[in-house]
Parts: C-alpha cells; sequence; structure tokens
C-alpha cells in the first residue's frame, strides 16, 4: 500500500505516543532490528491530504481533531491511527504531494 506512520499508545497525561514508520509484511517473518504492530479491523475515516509535507500533514491532524471529530456523526473508536503514503516520500515538499491519514471511529 505504500509507506505507513502508525501512532499508537497516545498519554494523554505526557502528551505523548509511540510513532512506527513501516510498510506492509509480507510472509511471517519479521526482520531482525525490526518491530511488528498489527491493525486491527476497524471503520475508518480517510482523509486526503495534499501539499509540502510537513506541514500539509500537521495542518490535517489539527484540523480533523479541532474541527471534523466535533462536528462529526462519528467519535474516535480508540486504537491506532496512521497515515498512508502510497507513494513513498519521494518529492514530499511538492505542492501536489498527495498522502493521507486514517482514523478509526465509530458512530457516535
Amino acid at each position: 500500500m505504500g509507506l505507513f506512520g502508525v501512532c499508537e499508545d497516545f498519554d494523554p497525561e505526557e502528551e505523548s505516543f509511540t510513532y512506527f514508520i513501516g510498510i506492509e509484511k509480507k510472509g511471517t517473518n519479521v526482520p531482525n532490528g525490526w518491530e511488528e504492530t498489527v491493525l486491527p479491523p476497524s471503520r475508518y475515516a480517510v482523509f486526503p491530504v495534499r501539499g509540502p509535507m510537513p506541514d500539509s500533514v500537521r495542518d490535517a491532524w489539527d484540523r480533523i481533531f479541532s474541527e471534523w471529530l466535533s462536528s462529526s456523526e462519528y467519535e474516535h473508536a480508540g486504537g491506532s491511527e496512521f497515515e498512508l503514503f502510497p507513494n513513498g516520500v519521494e518529492n514530499d515538499t511538492d505542492e501536489n504531494y498527495y498522502c493521507e491519514v486514517w482514523i478509526p471511529v465509530v458512530e457516535k
């Protein structure tokens, strides 16, 4: 699918989380020195993002949490969120660079 940036284990008191950078694994072996995380099946809200990195994706996250979640018919389902970079990070400073933010959701 591309390159992933996975956000897990958010700690609101510390305002910290774990961030994995990775790819979809094929097969059962995990290379030595690597870690594996599994994204459970979920309903996701997918937000397309266009523009140069990192500002465009940072702005998307801000809008999702400050505007969209509070006004939508969905709430965060807990669990992992992720960024999907379908074409990797080549040309990520281009005005037309494309990626997505995926948020697990449930109906309110």
